[in-house]
């Protein structure tokens, strides 16, 4: 039980790598104004204030959703809402679709990375000082983020250090509870793992991942998947819920160490009191065979 504590605690502080996360690619009318001739480009970069007090606006309300996404740039292209196809403008900045981004036209197909480039687009920023038009290149902005090894690294000794208490907390049950009653108790066990674990846990995960949403897919005025998420948000629910978790884990074997009572030794079974009888009369003496090397029982009957 101590040894399951342990872990607890290790994995418990192996939890604070959820703090590491990575800035949200700016996307402009969610997490960054749209690029216009009056702006310089720069201002682009201040796309975090906007980004850090998002409107309620995102969660629910799709006509307002819909104001955000639309700009004097794309104003007259009528563009759909229910068509997400997400591009990458040269300006560094991901639209929701070609049209939002104010493109009138698809250029060529870079063979390289093999996705279609989008000219003239209105919305993209491009050289002021020249005159020039952006482009968009079909598919969502890379990450220049790195990150991810590190927080992969930690994730694993979490995973690592939570599986390795399993078995010494099945050793554990199974030393508490009498034998004659190890199934029933293994069976009990596991019923309540699967209620209070197993169902509720993916849907409580679930409403903290949804609570960071941003950008929600909209289906006939239903909200559907999410297609943008605030890593930040998401960052802090899932630290606060991974620390809840791992706390009560600790707490319940902390208690259970305190609590537990060794059994009292248990009498020989039939199988070890005949060994042990076994093992007394190989000790006792043995006397010596008459000079024939035969014994006579006189008691025999013929």
């Amino acid at each position: 039980i101590r040894f399951c504590m342990a872990c607890a605690i290790v994995s418990l502080i192996a939890t604070f790598i959820f703090l590491i996360n990575c800035p949200n690619v700016p996307m402009a009318g969610v997490t960054a104004p749209y690029w216009s001739r009056q702006i310089v480009k720069q201002q682009l970069d201040q796309y975090k204030v906007f980004y850090d007090k998002p409107s309620k606006r995102h969660l629910g309300n799709s006509s307002s959703l819909d104001e955000n996404l639309t700009a004097a740039c794309n104003s007259a292209c009528s563009c759909i809402r229910e068509l997400y196809n997400p591009v990458c403008g040269s300006d560094g900045v991901m639209y929701y679709s070609p049209c939002h981004a104010g493109c009138t036209s698809v250029n060529h197909t870079e063979l390289s990375m093999g996705k279609q480039v989008y000219s003239g687009c209105s919305c993209v920023g491009g050289n002021v000082s020249r005159g020039d038009e952006g482009f968009a290149v079909a598919g969502k902005c890379s990450s220049t983020c790195h990150h991810m090894p590190a927080f992969l690294s930690l994730l694993f000794i979490i995973i690592c250090f939570t599986f390795l208490s399993s078995i010494p907390a099945l050793t554990a049950t199974l030393r508490c509870v009498p034998d004659s009653q190890r199934s029933f108790g293994l069976g009990i066990q596991w019923i309540v793992v699967r209620t209070l674990g197993s169902i509720p846990g993916p849907i409580a995960f679930g409403s903290v991942i949804d609570l960071s949403c941003l950008l929600w897919q909209d289906r006939c005025g239903e909200l559907g998947s999410c297609y943008i998420y605030r890593n930040s948000a998401m960052s802090q629910y899932t630290l606060i819920a991974g620390i809840i978790f791992k706390l009560l884990g600790t707490t319940f074997f902390l208690v259970a160490s305190v609590l537990y009572q060794p059994p009292p030794e248990s009498p020989l079974s039939s199988c070890e009191s005949m060994n042990h009888g076994t093992e007394h009369m190989g000790n006792l003496p043995i006397k010596d065979l008459p000079e024939d090397g035969v014994i006579v029982n006189l008691h025999a009957r013929l």
